[in-house]
This record gives C-alpha cells, sequence and structure tokens, in this order.
C-alpha cells in the first residue's frame, strides 16, 4: 500500500471528497484522483500539505511505516510510562494483565480481518 491507497484511506475516514481535499492543499480533484490511482505522484510540497492535514507523516504516506504518526506516538509512550511509574505494584501487575488482554482482543480482530479478506480474495479469484 503506498500513496494512492493510504490518501484515499485517509479521506474517506474523514468523509472529505476529493474537490474538497484538493481545494484545501491546493490542487484540483483531479490531482487527487491520479494520486489516488497511482497515475501521478504529488510534489514534495503537496505531500507535506497532505501529511499536515491528515497529520500523518510522509513516511507514512510512501508506505515507508505503518505508524501514522511516529512523534506522536512516541509522546503517548512517554506519557504511558510517567503514568505507569505512579502507580503501585499491584496496580501495574493489573494494568500489564489488562494490556495483555487488550492485545488478545486486538490480535483476535487482525486475524479475523485477514480471515475475510484472504476469502474475498479467493472468492474472486474462482468467479
Amino acid at each position: 500500500m503506498f500513496i494512492g491507497e493510504r490518501l484515499k484511506n485517509l479521506r474517506n475516514e474523514r468523509s472529505i471528497s476529493q474537490p474538497e481535499l484538493g481545494k484545501i492543499i491546493g490542487v484540483s480533484q483531479q490531482s487527487i484522483s491520479c494520486y489516488e490511482n497511482y497515475t501521478r505522484d504529488p510534489d514534495t510540497e503537496t505531500l507535506k500539505k497532505i501529511a499536515q492535514y491528515f497529520d500523518v507523516s510522509t513516511d507514512y504516506l510512501l508506505g515507508k511505516t505503518d505508524v501514522r504518526n511516529p512523534e506522536k506516538e512516541l509522546q503517548t509512550e512517554k506519557e504511558l510510562v510517567k503514568k505507569f511509574r505512579m502507580l503501585s505494584s499491584g496496580n501495574k501487575e493489573n494494568l500489564l494483565n489488562y494490556l495483555d488482554y487488550l492485545i488478545s482482543i486486538n490480535f483476535y480482530e487482525s486475524s479475523k480481518k485477514e480471515t475475510l479478506s484472504t476469502s474475498e480474495k479467493n472468492s474472486r479469484n474462482v468467479v
């Protein structure tokens, strides 16, 4: 997945049309369409504007990382560590157990999505 798919997903998450995004970042609707359909790449300045608007890194848009905003994520991690240190040892253990629970739910949901995606692809190939 590279800029086209990521851009389209981000735009859909915000429920914003191609023309609306074009106006916001100063390009035409046709340019947005070209970016999403991989027929043209945005220039560096446009890429920066897209990243800024969606609050993601340019590396995320380019597919170099799956982390949308590494700086924000690092800040969140620092805050978590700070708060974790304030807990009693018993509450630290409770929190770790709860995190394990959340991770297992996340793993289950990811596995379920992958299974559905694979079965959809297989059904398309059968036809």
